[in-house]
């Protein structure tokens, strides 16, 4: 299935169906912990910081903002994350995958265009942005010659296997310049988390998987 919306911008939903790889399935000070590994970002918060606000103040760091023209954001959700994402001035195109169809369905029809065209008024680039139902640890050509990746509280959502297959898809398939990790440090804030997601994460996981996925990252990422 595929639906356009004709704005400024272009909101493609693209159900993949019967593919072997992304699958169609059924501000005062912040508490965070800030770790960064090269280009490899992992902000780990708490439940009441506000995440995006963190988010958007990386990808408009002046290292980052006029070398991110395509942005992937895994563990898209309810895509509450779109209108942060519409702020960043340099963006082209936007992927958001989220392997809950359903949840994806649910969420593109209900986004607000009283609350996203006014972001949309105040850009001067073209933007498209896909809607990708599949899993996170899958590779998919359309996640090539991505420019940044994202993903909110979707560490700690993934079971173990997804989890070990995640940074072959990142460092060594997808290769971006910048990723972005947030979660979440409290282990008692299920009710914020959609019923299908696990809670958030110890302190403790937060350094062992960053350590990990750091020792994962291919040489050449910067």
């Amino acid at each position: 299935m595929l639906i356009l919306f004709h704005y400024i911008t272009i909101l493609i939903y693209q159900l993949l169906r019967h593919r072997k790889r992304i699958k169609c399935l059924h501000a005062g000070k912040e508490r965070y912990n800030h770790r960064i590994c090269n280009n490899l970002y992992m902000v780990n918060t708490r439940p009441e910081v506000q995440k995006y606000g963190k988010l958007f103040e990386i990808l408009e760091d002046e290292r980052w903002k006029n070398k991110i023209e395509k942005l992937v954001d895994l563990g898209s959700g309810n895509l509450s994350i779109i209108y942060t994402l519409l702020e960043v001035a340099n963006l082209n195109q936007i992927l958001l995958v989220d392997t809950d169809e359903k949840l994806l369905r649910e969420s593109i029809s209900s986004l607000d265009p009283h609350v996203y065209l006014p972001h949309l008024s105040k850009r001067y680039k073209h933007l498209d942005i896909s809607l990708l139902a599949g899993n996170a640890a899958d590779s998919d050509y359309r996640l090539l010659r991505t420019d940044a990746i994202t993903a909110v509280n979707l560490l700690e959502s993934l079971y173990p296997d997804a989890l070990d297959a995640l940074p072959y898809n990142i460092f060594t398939f997808i290769e971006p310049k910048i990723v972005i990790f947030i979660t979440s440090v409290s282990t008692s804030f299920s009710e914020i988390c959609e019923q299908n997601r696990k809670s958030g994460w110890s302190r403790q996981q937060f350094e062992d998987c960053f350590l990990r996925l750091c020792s994962s990252k291919k040489p050449n990422f910067e």
